[in-house]
């Protein structure tokens, strides 16, 4: 395992540090940009050689403890919650406009606020508002009812027994296609129900216990039997799923089927019951991610007896509402998955449970009040203009490549080419005008607005692709590649400082909101992205002997991650976070090339006593600054595709000769990887 010494800087280094500075103070010139580093994070007592994460940011680390409120804090978290303020600015206002028009944005989202901030009527309601769909489930006589009823489930976003969705075909992205695969888990992974290992089995006894509350409060006569009926089921499903990393695997997860074939497969179920109530007419061919796992949808739907569909189905409806129903049962959803799950220790306040709610199912409603008031047009410019330097610098990457045929380097070429950017927000917004939204019932609303999704969603089969649709609200703080329109898409919220800054200097935004843009293209060359063609098709355009070369270069990465230890029973998984660490190193370097193409002809100027090198690695460590709970940061190992934000600061940059001349590293520090173990991609 790869251990990290925390050691002090001795009075020679810190002088060697700093001597630039004080020359620079010393010629009387003042910088015309301030830097954008965050001095005050800096622990300069630590030495960048051996652990740059906590140089960057040691004094923040120990001076921001983790609200009660919150699983973990950091560079995101400091973010999202000035935006978040912002976003109740809108929803008080909406809320208290008594004369909007029906139909119109602040009518929506201040009815669904409305609602959602009225906890006098939730406690009355109580359980009263699923009535109907509790009678839906309970009316279930034969396992033949089951399509229709998950059908209905699903419409509304109860995740029941397996996962149904209409998307992109992979391997024909100009139409649309219907996909099926694992789902039904209460738990966040099938490794809580498998792992034997004495945090997994609390976790499970936990489970139950909650499962056995959810029974007891719905006035159940046999809360126990029915927890572990539902224990039982998701155990089976579980241990027919696939694992993480396996889920990666977009080749085995593409294997499409008549609508026939998936028949024999289950003939206990009726899937044309099941599209048809969906609202598709006519379904031919259908994506099945894991066809073995439908052997146990069918030995479930042959053993399971009426009675016990009702127990899971309730369930996985309390599951959904449990949060958007009277406090009983909210209080009993937060200390589950709040807190066992992920160490929270109190609850968020009202208005921001209202919040998230309102983002959930009316994301791109509240996103056009919210660029009103917070987008900024010459971000955006800038912005843009940093996403040209970064395809130019990943074009000339490409070309420099050692290992990579011209064959394959065309090919390449043309994919980058290719790109397609979308910035801020949507040019067209979707139409909420079919929503009903009213004053009535939070929960009401709030499964309307999911049925609303579900039918746009549905919707979509036989009808071409919407290239101006996008994948998050403009308020996410976020950013993403798609490999099925071979799109990079950076939200408004995302273009604001810490990742971009437009009153600092070069070095910090391209260290920061560059390295967030040459990540997103990265991923259409890390290793899934690199198996879509240009066009967003699954298609191999690789050379065998080109793509032995890049499996071998991506697993030295695996191996580097998978000998970070967070603690002492946790590993990082190098295969599963592979993805995202190819697009960080990827990502890193690219911009560092851009930012140095951009100083070419200017003064290198030294600032904070950094040189603009310095500045930009700086910039890219205080982005990944984050503390968290060991709960939370268990269940990032076992279940998430990123690593840590520490690790994505010590991975990529110890694999940089280019970050070991900036500070200095040599052979021996901590900082430093032997040449023959660095991960050097694209």
């Amino acid at each position: 395992m790869q251990k990290l010494y925390f050691l002090k800087l001795t009075v020679f280094f810190l002088a060697l540090f700093f001597t630039a500075f004080k020359l620079a103070n010393k010629s009387g010139k003042e910088p015309v940009k301030k830097s954008g580093i965050s001095i005050e994070s800096m622990d300069k007592s630590i030495d960048p050689r051996i652990d740059f994460y906590h140089f960057a940011n040691g004094n923040w680390a120990k001076n921001n403890p983790i609200p009660e409120t919150e699983s973990s804090w950091g560079s995101f978290s400091e973010l999202k919650k000035r935006s978040e303020n912002l976003l109740h600015e809108i929803l008080d206002q909406a809320a208290a406009d008594k004369s909007a028009l029906k139909g119109s944005i602040n009518q929506q989202i201040g009815d669904f606020y409305y609602t959602a901030m009225d906890t006098l009527k939730i406690e009355l309601d109580g359980i009263k508002p699923l009535a109907e769909e509790t009678k839906k489930i309970n009316a279930i006589k034969s396992n033949n009812e089951i399509p229709s009823l998950l059908a209905h489930l699903h419409s509304i976003g109860v995740s029941s027994l397996f996962s149904f969705y209409v998307s992109q075909d992979a391997k024909n992205s100009s139409v649309h296609i219907t996909y099926a695969g694992q789902g039904g888990l209460g738990l966040p992974d099938r490794d809580y129900y498998l792992k034997e290992d004495e945090k997994s089995i609390n976790i499970r006894k936990e489970y139950l216990k909650y499962l056995t509350k959810v029974f007891e409060m719905l006035k159940d006569k046999a809360p126990a039997e029915k927890a572990k009926t539902v224990i039982k089921i998701e155990t089976e499903l579980a241990n027919a799923s696939l694992t993480r990393t396996e889920q990666r695997d977009i080749e085995k997860r593409y294997n499409k089927l008549k609508l026939s074939d998936l028949q024999k497969i289950t003939p206990s179920f009726n899937w044309k019951v099941y599209t048809e109530a969906t609202g598709i007419t006519k379904v031919d061919e259908i994506i099945v991610s894991h066809p073995p796992y439908f052997n146990t949808v069918e030995n479930l739907m042959k053993t399971l007896k009426p009675e016990d569909w009702k127990t899971y189905n309730t369930w996985h409806l309390y599951r959904l509402v449990s949060p958007k129903i009277n406090s009983d049962f909210e209080k009993e959803h937060f200390y589950f998955y709040n807190t066992i799950l992920a160490g929270v220790k109190e609850m968020k306040p009202r208005w921001e449970r209202a919040l998230a709610a309102s983002n959930d199912v009316m994301g791109e409603l509240l996103g056009q009040a919210y660029v009103k008031k917070a987008f900024s047009p010459q971000s955006k410019e800038k912005v843009n203009e940093m996403v040209d330097n970064l395809l130019a610098a990943f074009k000339e990457r490409i070309l420099q490549l050692d290992w990579m045929d011209d064959q394959t380097k065309n090919k390449a070429l043309v994919k980058l080419a290719s790109f397609n950017r979308k910035l801020g927000y949507p040019d067209k917004w979707k139409d909420f005008s079919e929503l009903k939204v009213d004053r009535d019932s939070y929960v009401g609303n709030f499964l309307r607005a999911r049925k609303f999704h579900h039918k746009i969603m549905i919707d979509k089969i036989g009808k071409p692709i919407d290239k101006t649709e996008w994948g998050m609200s403009p308020q996410t703080i976020n950013a993403y590649y798609s490999p099925l329109r071979n799109e990079i898409v950076f939200p408004a919220a995302i273009m604001q400082a810490p990742f971009f800054n437009p009153d600092a200097e070069d070095a910090i935004n391209y260290g920061s909101m560059g390295a967030v843009i040459g990540h997103e293209i990265t991923h259409g060359f890390d290793d899934q992205g690199c198996k879509f063609n240009s066009e967003g098709n699954l298609e191999n355009w690789w050379l065998e002997v080109d793509m032995e070369q890049f499996k071998a270069k991506t697993n030295v990465l695996v191996t580097q991650f998978n000998n970070y230890k967070v603690s002492e029973e946790l590993a990082i998984n190098g295969q599963l976070t592979l993805g995202e660490n190819i697009a960080d190193i990827g990502g890193l370097s690219v911009s560092y090339y851009a930012y140095q193409k951009s100083l070419l002809g200017k003064e290198r100027v030294v600032i904070d006593g950094f040189s603009p090198e310095q500045r930009f690695f700086i910039g890219w460590a205080q982005v990944w600054k984050i503390n968290m709970r060991p709960e939370h940061l268990r269940n990032m190992i076992l279940t998430n595709p990123h690593s840590p934000g520490m690790y994505r600061v010590l991975g990529p940059l110890s694999n940089m000769p280019e970050f070991h001349a900036a500070f200095g590293v040599k052979p021996g520090d901590a900082m430093y990887r032997e040449e023959n173990n660095r991960a050097k991609i694209w």
